[in-house]
């Protein structure tokens, strides 16, 4: 009980990644993969005009592979 009271003192803010690196919708996922490879990011927030579109992740590009 201890313990979830702590953890709910814990703020979002606090945990986030405060320098986000994205992506627009217009590249391909041969850039997506790099950009991810690089950054050793698991996800990858898509971005269009600044407003959050989408998210892709590692396994969306393995799917995309596979198909």
């Amino acid at each position: 009980k201890k313990e979830l009271e702590k953890m709910a003192k814990i703020k979002v803010e606090d945990l986030m990644s405060k320098d986000v690196i994205s992506i627009e919708p217009e590249k391909n996922i041969v850039e997506a993969a790099t950009v991810m490879e690089r950054n050793h990011i698991e996800r990858l927030p898509v971005l269009s005009n600044n407003k959050l579109v989408g998210i892709i992740a590692r396994a969306d590009l393995i799917r995309a592979l596979i198909e």
